[in-house]
This record gives structure tokens, sequence and C-alpha cells, in this order.
């Protein structure tokens, strides 16, 4: 899974990056509050983050993503303000949706800016037509 918080430059300029800072740490607390201790969670840019998550089929991959666009989206106290962002997730799922850890996340990256082009906020798996889109 590939989350990009949605709303976070707002808060970075109108609160300063003090705030942003630690509004990224509680994002990350809330991240691993909900997912299992065996998935793997890192931040790969300033507010993406990338979820390493072994899953069955991919209803156990939507449940995780609902949840942390749940958690994500409750309001966030960062600082001496309360604040709210969202997060849009984009699903790649092993083997079907790539080979190789390169193009899974590559294809998690374009399943999560498809998330945000229907309004931000939820999560998309993964489709080959979404590369048509990119061109």
């Amino acid at each position: 899974m590939f989350m990009d918080l949605d709303g976070f430059k707002a808060v970075n300029d109108a609160f300063g990056h003090h705030v942003g800072d630690q509004l990224l740490v509680e994002v990350s607390q809330r991240i691993r509050a909900n997912v299992r201790a065996r998935d793997t969670v890192a931040r790969v840019g300033s507010d993406e983050f990338v979820l390493l998550s072994g899953v069955d089929d991919p209803a156990e991959a939507a449940n995780i993503a609902q949840a942390l666009t749940s958690a994500i989206g409750e309001p966030f106290l960062a600082g001496d303000y309360e604040v709210q962002v969202s997060a849009s997730v984009g699903i790649a799922i092993f083997p079907d949706n790539g080979a190789n850890p390169r193009e899974l996340l590559s294809n998690a990256d374009t399943a999560m800016y498809h998330a945000k082009s229907l309004g931000r906020n939820g999560y998309c798996f993964f489709e080959g037509s979404m590369h048509a889109d990119v061109y």
C-alpha cells in the first residue's frame, strides 16, 4: 500500500513545519496501531508512507486500508492545534499487480493517485487501465 496524506501541505503552510512534524509523528502512531506487528511501515517522503502486508485476499487488504483511512481521518492534536487530514491509499497485490518490489510500489503509487482523483480520503486497488490515464 502506498499512502499519501491529503491536506498535509495546508497544515505546514498554516501552522508551520514544527506542527507538521508533530502531525507526522501522530499519523505514524495511528498507522502502527492499525496494522499487525508483522507488517512493515516506512515513511518514504514528506507525507508518504508505504505498508508491506501479507494478506490472504483483497478483502483483507481493503479492511486494512479502510481502518487506516478511518484512523487518519480523525482529528489530531499537533502542538496547540487541532488539525484534520485524510489519507489516499493505493493498493497493489503480488503477483498480479507486480512481479517485483519496484513494480508493486509503482503500481500502488498509481492507484493512490487514482484514489486522490476520485475525491481523496479513500483507497483504490491497482488496475492496468490506470496506466492509460497517466499518459
